[in-house]
C-alpha cells in the first residue's frame, strides 16, 4: 500500500482535497492530479476547496454549531411559491390539483366552503385572467386566481373577488377535514360552551341541562353534535347543535342524528317528562338541506324546530321549516299606467315658463 493510502480507514478527519488527490495519485501521475485535481473536485459536488493545492492550504471543513433547541422549534420551509405563471398555467396546474382529488375541501377564512365530493367547480384560463367558479346547493361564488403555492397535501390559491382589490387565500386540502384532532377537539369544545350561552339567552324559561361531545358507540353518537335537554316542569325538548367548522356533509345530517336523540331522550325520561320534540341548531346559511328533510317529517309524531346560530353575534333565530326552496317572492308597487300616461302627455306643464 502506498503511503498516502495510510488513514483512508477514517475519512472523516481527512480533509476533502487531500483524500480525492490521494486517491487519484494511486491511477495517474502525479502532473495530471495538478491539472486536473479542480474539475474532479468540482464535479463531485460542492467541496469547501483551495485554489492552491499545497497541504499547508487544505483545511478540513467545520461543521457550523447547531443551536441547542428542539427541532419542534426551528421553522419549517413555508409554502412553496411557483413561479410567475400565466392564466393558462395557473388553469392548468388548478385543473390538474382537482381532478386528482374528488375529495378535496376548499377552506377560505378558516372555515370549509366547498367539500368537493359534493360540490362542482370549473376552471378557465382566458387570455389575462385565470377564474375559478365553485357552487354547491349552499353557495355559488367566482375567483379570480392570482398565484398558487404548494405545501404537501394542501393547495394555497391567492384569489381575488370580483369588484375587491384586496386579494385573500383559498386553502385546497385533499384531506376531507385537514385540521389535527386537538383541533377539532378544541373547536367543538369551545362551541359547546358558546352554544350553552346561546340557549340560555334564547330560551331564558327552559332549564338547559349539561350538553354533552361525548362519544356513545352504541347509540351512534360522536363528538361532531353537542346534545342535551331544555326542560320546564314535566315537559322537555331534545336540543342537538352543530359548529360551522364541521363539513357540510355533517351540517347536513344533523337531523338524522337528532331524530336518534330524540328517540333516546324519550326512552331515558319516560318515567318523568314528556319529550315534545326537536330543537336542532345549525350555522347560519347552511339550513337549506335540513330544512327541506325537516319539511317532510310527521309533524304528529313530535315538534320540529329549526334555529340558525350566528357566530358572530351568538344569536339563534328560529326558521319558518316550510319557507324553502330557491325561489325568492315579493311584492312590487303595481303602477298605474293610466295615470302615467295622463301625468307625461304634456310636457310642457313640468317646467316653468
Amino acid at each position: 500500500m502506498s503511503p498516502g493510502r495510510e488513514g483512508l480507514g477514517d475519512e472523516s478527519i481527512i480533509p476533502h482535497g487531500r483524500v480525492v488527490r490521494t486517491l487519484l495519485s494511486e491511477a495517474f501521475d502525479s502532473s495530471f492530479v495538478q491539472t486536473n485535481l479542480l474539475t474532479v473536485m468540482r464535479t463531485l459536488g460542492p467541496l469547501r476547496i483551495s485554489d492552491s493545492l499545497s497541504d499547508k492550504n487544505v483545511r478540513p471543513t467545520q461543521a457550523r454549531p447547531t443551536p441547542n433547541v428542539h427541532p419542534s422549534q426551528t421553522s419549517h420551509p413555508p409554502f412553496c411559491k411557483t413561479p410567475r405563471m400565466t392564466s393558462q398555467t395557473l388553469a392548468t396546474t388548478l385543473e390538474g390539483f382537482l381532478s386528482g382529488n374528488s375529495n378535496a375541501v376548499v377552506i377560505e377564512d378558516g372555515a370549509v366552503m366547498f367539500d368537493l365530493g359534493q360540490a362542482k367547480y370549473s376552471v378557465s384560463g382566458e387570455s389575462t385572467k385565470c377564474l375559478l367558479h365553485l357552487w354547491s346547493q349552499e353557495r355559488n361564488v367566482v375567483r379570480r386566481v392570482l398565484d398558487i403555492e404548494t405545501r404537501g397535501d394542501t393547495l394555497r390559491v391567492t384569489v381575488q373577488r370580483m369588484g375587491q382589490a384586496r386579494a385573500t387565500k383559498l386553502d385546497i386540502c385533499r384531506e376531507c377535514d385537514p385540521r389535527t384532532a386537538s383541533a377539532k377537539r378544541a373547536a367543538r369544545v369551545a362551541y359547546q360552551r358558546v352554544l350553552e350561552r346561546s340557549l340560555k339567552r334564547k330560551f331564558p324559561e327552559l332549564t338547559l341541562t349539561q350538553l354533552s361531545t361525548s362519544m356513545d358507540l352504541e347509540k351512534s353518537f360522536g363528538p361532531v353534535y353537542a346534545r342535551g335537554m331544555l326542560q320546564r316542569g314535566q315537559t322537555g325538548f331534545a336540543v342537538l347543535g352543530v359548529n360551522s367548522q364541521e363539513l357540510q356533509p355533517s351540517i347536513d345530517a344533523a337531523l338524522t342524528f337528532g331524530i336518534l336523540w330524540l328517540e333516546v331522550c324519550r326512552q331515558a325520561q319516560a318515567a318523568r317528562m314528556v319529550v315534545e320534540g326537536l330543537k336542532l341548531v345549525v350555522p347560519a346559511g347552511c339550513s337549506a338541506v335540513v330544512r327541506e328533510r325537516m319539511a317532510h317529517l310527521n309533524r304528529a309524531a313530535a315538534k320540529w324546530e329549526l334555529h340558525e346560530r350566528d357566530e358572530r353575534g351568538e344569536d339563534i333565530k328560529q326558521l319558518e321549516i316550510l319557507d324553502r326552496g330557491n325561489v325568492s317572492t315579493r311584492l312590487v308597487r303595481c303602477p298605474d299606467d293610466a295615470d302615467i300616461q295622463a301625468r307625461f302627455a304634456e310636457p310642457g306643464r313640468w317646467f316653468k315658463h
